[in-house]
């Protein structure tokens, strides 16, 4: 059986329960077991099932990760890793905090989107009714005063009228572009289709390169934390980033420049992934032996860096919305009640 990718509050979980149970002592076929039994969820229960039938059979605990292919290849890689080291609870609550920490992002990411998305709607719904169902009205008032609609307004009529006839039309597209919506926000591959063609168009800049930069250091940090070597660590932080090659690239450049004698700190910030103050921290950590925390530090810093910006950009989307919906509005407005004034003037 194959299962697809967990949520990943789910691997954040299983992760994390993973280590509390092997720090209290508990065999890791044992842990599958308990875990087994007390999950609620059936497709996280079915993978655990799975993983203890398999350690049961002799299979270490990162070959039955392997086995069932639903855990990523870098977690699963980092996971093999820290045992030959002897550090896998360590790196089991570093890989929770970094999936927590990118089901929060999700979160925030969905969020902020939600409300310019449905600011759009309202404020073509309020348009089209405007132009379709209110000017229509206030052409026959024109008329009853021997007046007619012309200029501005008058091409808003026609394209009021137009709507209306195409009415039909514009409801089977509104309702198939809502069906394809609710498609890819509920089917796993289709999101997943959706974000890489995302990534692709808006490449490697912005708030994009910072939430790319703030993955890539909260990697590293769970390299460091795991006592893996560099440049290892290094590779698997490459693997987080799946097909996207403009961010892949930046990783190299880190690799090559580490091949060529660069340090850690000087291949980050030619590779673009540190800022200069950052740099220094990290500087500062390496040479005291505290390189795991100030790195976690950085990290922090980078997401909240990265969120900021994206609240900022969502708040610039927001205003300037708003503010062309009441332009319109008022525009649409101002060209109704203007000829009915001058009417009225003339009749007065």
């Amino acid at each position: 059986m194959q299962w697809n990718e967990l949520p990943y509050l789910t691997y954040a979980d299983l992760f994390r329960q993973f280590a509390l149970l092997m720090k209290s002592g508990i065999s890791l076929n044992e842990t599958m077991h308990i875990l087994s039994s007390e999950d609620q969820d059936s497709e996280s229960k079915a993978v655990l099932d799975k993983m203890a039938s398999l350690m049961d059979d002799g299979k270490s605990f990162t070959d039955a990760l392997e086995a069932v292919k639903c855990f990523p290849t870098h977690a699963v890689g980092l996971i093999r890793v820290a045992e030959r080291v002897g550090r896998t609870e360590e790196t089991l609550h570093s890989l929770a905090d970094y999936y927590e920490t990118q089901h929060r992002i999700n979160k925030s990411v969905k969020n902020a989107l939600i409300f310019p998305s449905t600011l759009i709607l309202m404020m073509l719904a309020v348009i089209i009714v405007l132009i379709s169902y209110v000017l229509p009205v206030f052409d026959d008032v024109y008329k009853s005063l021997g007046g007619s609609l012309t200029g501005f307004t008058g091409v808003l009529l026609s394209l009021g009228n137009f709507l209306n006839t195409a009415m039909p039309i514009i409801g089977i597209i509104t309702g198939s572009i809502i069906v394809i919506g609710a498609i890819i926000a509920f089917i796993p591959s289709s999101t997943k289709a959706v974000k890489q063609i995302y990534r692709r168009i808006c490449g490697d800049r912005g708030v994009n390169k910072k939430l790319n930069n703030a993955r890539f250091a909260q990697a590293l940090s769970m390299v460091l934390a795991s006592g893996l070597p560099i440049e290892e660590g290094i590779e698997l932080a490459r693997r987080l980033f799946g097909d996207e090659s403009h961010v892949k690239c930046r990783c190299d450049k880190c690799s090559a420049l580490m091949n060529e004698g660069a340090g850690l700190v000087e291949a980050l910030s030619e590779a673009e992934i540190l800022s200069p103050s950052s740099a220094q921290m990290l500087a500062i950590g390496l040479r005291t032996g505290n390189a795991d925390e100030v790195m976690q530090q950085i990290t922090e810093r980078m997401w909240n860096d990265a969120e900021e910006s994206m609240e900022a950009r969502v708040s610039k989307i927001e205003t300037a919305l708003i503010l062309t919906a009441s332009l319109i509005v008022g525009a649409i407005l101002m060209a109704v009640m203007l000829p009915l004034i001058n009417i009225m003037n003339t009749i007065g």
